[in-house]
């Protein structure tokens, strides 16, 4: 099975719900993306709670096997990140409690209080930017396309390699850009639950929006690393 690649746009920004469907029906490069999407969000789970960097690896192994055996029944697929995030607790924790008692290589034993307190990643961060994902995928079209290379892999994007990938003149790009903008965010102010994801961005940059919908797409803040 081949992973999903730029010339599948519509799994790369497809929404949760969609993804785990098209999982279901086995579409080539979906359960990739699905991975791709979350890997990191799983991984950082067992580390923070002090796991290595191989114990942390089984732990996301388990819960994304765990997904394959559950996605069928999932009846609210657009809460995925939560229900990784539950799962990814769960086994960390199991694997803690398995070795609790079990002398380190230094001869000290885990002690579950002496973890990190800031055990649980922002999952609202994350719902966020699945949100203005699933507003990319009702955009569509040449929007989607130039919001997406602009905002998505980084902060300083090169405007000729965009202008040559999507056909565009660069000196269009700007002026297509700020049009593209205007209509997103009328795309999320009539989505549910995405009102103050709007405000947010409506409230940026002078009203341009470039900086919440940054923040929004690829999780980079102003000042951000």
């Amino acid at each position: 099975m081949q992973g999903a690649s730029l010339d599948q746009p519509d799994q790369i920004h497809a929404s949760d719900a969609d993804l785990v469907e098209r999982c279901l029906d086995r579409r080539p490069g979906a359960w990739e993306e699905l991975v791709r999407r979350y890997s990191a969000l799983v991984y950082s789970i067992p580390r923070r709670l002090g796991l290595s960097q191989d114990e942390a690896e089984d732990v996301a192994q388990s819960v994304f096997a765990s997904l394959l055996t559950a996605m069928e029944s999932m009846r609210d697929r657009q809460t995925l990140a939560k229900w990784l995030i539950t799962v990814a607790n769960r086994q960390a924790w199991r694997s803690i409690r398995s070795r609790r008692n079990s002398p380190t290589p230094g001869g000290d034993t885990i002690d579950a209080a002496e973890q990190p307190d800031d055990e649980t990643p922002d999952i609202a961060a994350w719902e966020r930017r699945q949100t203005v994902r699933e507003a990319l995928v009702r955009l569509g079209g040449r929007c989607q396309e130039l919001l997406t290379a602009l905002f998505s892999d980084q902060a300083s994007p090169d405007y000729q390699e965009i202008g040559r990938r999507l056909g565009m003149p660069i000196g269009s790009i700007g002026p297509t850009r700020n049009r593209c903008l205007r209509k997103i965010m009328e795309v999320l102010r009539g989505m549910p639950g995405a009102a103050a994801i709007w405000a947010d961005m409506a409230g940026s940059a002078g009203g341009s929006g470039d900086a919440g919908f940054t923040e929004r797409v690829s999780g980079k803040g102003p000042g951000a690393t």
